[in-house]
């Protein structure tokens, strides 16, 4: 059975991005893992060890990658008490590693005796709250694109991720909020060419790879546009899975 892939929007919250090392415990093993982003009720992975959906771990917090980590036997930490139940929800791989969605098996009261509500709290404060207001699924990307504005100014730069309403363009050089740009791409495997007109909304400098982060919200869609743009997200989300 082929499986399908949503466009709509599923999730009643966002996830952030984060980076925390924690140990994933099962099977009386301890094994390391890299959070990557981070909701209420739910968390990504970044780890080199398989996993399996329904497949059931305890997630003990280490600390941030680049500081001093906790490094315990597996007999020491399966005594610490605020263990975070979890169930793989989906697995994938990603490169030379793998992916892994999971779900919390815990929730209120439980929840907040884990360490999970204090990062939670933490993430909130500093990257705002979890409510879910896009409509539409984004597959996350990484296509070359030129961003062109109503000037004919144009950068060269990536889709970092797509919707049917939406994406994020990431190049070395940056345009104002407001500004009105088309977005083209060109023909590759398994996806036509695109091009695309829309307003940025805002963008970020990222200081890690030292570009801007523009947020353009899609306009102008006709029927042909959106079946264009809806083969995107459902082509992306088969190579990434989607959870």
């Amino acid at each position: 059975m082929l499986r399908t892939y949503p466009t709509e929007e599923r999730r009643r919250h966002i996830r952030h991005v984060c980076r925390y090392a924690i140990y994933a415990l099962e099977r009386k093993k301890a094994r390391e893992a890299i959070v990557i982003d981070i909701g209420p009720l739910g968390l990504r992975i970044h780890t080199v060890n398989k996993y399996y959906p329904g497949q059931k771990l305890e997630l003990v917090f280490r600390g941030v990658p680049g500081g001093k980590l906790t490094r315990l036997p597996y007999q020491k930490l399966a005594t610490v008490p605020n263990r975070l139940p979890c169930k793989v929800a989906w697995f994938l791989r990603q490169g030379d590693a793998y992916e892994a969605g999971l779900v919390y098996q815990v929730e209120g009261a439980e929840l907040k005796n884990t360490w999970v509500h204090t990062v939670l709290e933490k993430t909130a404060s500093e990257q705002g709250a979890f409510e879910e207001r896009r409509k539409m699924v984004r597959a996350k990307a990484h296509i070359d694109a030129e961003m062109r504005n109503d000037e004919g100014i144009s950068v060269q730069g990536l889709l970092t991720n797509i919707s049917l309403g939406g994406a994020l363009f990431q190049s070395k050089q940056h345009m104002n909020p407001g500004a009105s740009v088309t977005i083209s791409v060109r023909a590759q495997a398994k996806l036509p060419a695109l091009r695309v007109s829309g307003d940025i909304l805002h963008h970020q400098f990222d200081v890690v790879s030292n570009s801007s982060i523009h947020c353009v919200r899609f306009k102008d869609l006709h029927e042909q546009l959106l079946e264009q743009l809806k083969r995107y997200v459902t082509v992306l989300l088969k190579t990434q899975g989607s959870g």
